[in-house]
């Protein structure tokens, strides 16, 4: 069965970016449950990373609880969260952040969620997107698979940088406007967010740079 991506944004769009966004944050395509509109679980957020096993908004809630940096990484844990649409779209409003997946419908196999059972992909247009919004200068993925398809179906170049995981990407030979800081987070999925729960400290270090001026 074909999934569709869900309509999240201000006006049908299926992307939320607001005014004046600087940051980007890319990733790949929601679970067929939230794509379908088959949420039997009240756990769910019917928004980008809205499902109870990505920790996403988990992570961005300790962010803000923790906006001086005296972060106590062991409190990170997956029952504090923004857990409501209207929080999650507070959020990044607030820090000048934007939200969208590559993949505007695919088939799950099997009905995973995994990026590995994502097929017949059909990819967003980012570049007319990124025209549209070009207050934005940093691009986050969300795991590697996404810079991949970022790679594949847009990149004109992308260079590795000194930093680990920070690359400098751009959509068009010409066009300048079109470069920009690209950073890989740590996936924010329950099997990597399992893996670091003994260094959470390098876990995090990566996703500060969302809410750093």
């Amino acid at each position: 069965m074909c999934s569709k991506h869900p309509k999240w944004g201000k006006n049908g769009e299926l992307y939320y970016i607001p005014n004046n966004a600087t940051k980007l944050i890319i990733g790949t395509m929601p679970p067929s449950k939230l794509c379908n509109g088959k949420i039997d679980d009240e756990k769910f957020i019917d928004f980008f990373y809205g499902s109870p096993d990505n920790y996403f908004w988990n992570i961005m809630k300790f962010l803000e609880d923790n906006k001086e940096k005296k972060l106590k990484y062991k409190e990170l844990n997956k029952d504090n969260k923004f857990d409501d649409i209207a929080s999650c779209k507070d959020f990044l409003e607030s820090h000048n952040i934007g939200i969208l997946d590559i993949v505007e419908s695919c088939i799950h196999n099997n009905n995973s969620a995994a990026d590995s059972d994502l097929l017949s992909i059909k990819e967003i247009d980012l570049v007319k997107i990124l025209k549209e919004n070009n207050s934005i200068k940093e691009i986050f993925c969300t795991s590697e698979y996404a810079k991949t398809l970022l790679c594949v179906y847009y990149a004109k170049s992308i260079i590795k940088e000194k930093e680990d995981k920070h690359y400098k990407i751009s959509f068009s030979e010409k066009d300048k406007s079109l470069y920009y800081d690209l950073f890989i987070l740590y996936s924010p999925t329950r099997r990597i967010f399992n893996r670091y729960q003994d260094n959470k400290e390098v876990y995090l270090k990566n996703y500060l740079k969302l809410i750093e001026k």
